[in-house]
């Protein structure tokens, strides 16, 4: 299991260009707490790693990588 938290904030502005005409800004965060997924331990009894977990599965099979964040501005008409 994973965790796994992603949140947007929005505002609309209108620019005093009709009701039609406004801005959006966004603010949006991917993984905002940037968890770690790790692989599964080495189950090899004989191997040196036994038992060990040795890498992250975060970025693979639409696991979140790293968090991630972007802002935009969007004008509609």
């Amino acid at each position: 299991t994973y965790n796994n938290l992603d949140m947007t904030l929005s505002r609309t502005f209108h620019a005093g260009l009709g009701e039609e005409r406004y801005f959006e800004f966004r603010a949006d965060a991917f993984n905002l707490f940037n968890h770690v997924v790790f692989t599964t331990p080495d189950s090899g009894i004989t191997d040196t790693n036994f038992g060990e977990t040795t890498g992250q599965r975060s970025g693979q099979n639409g696991l979140p990588a790293t968090r991630q964040l972007q802002i935009s501005l969007k004008f509609y008409y």
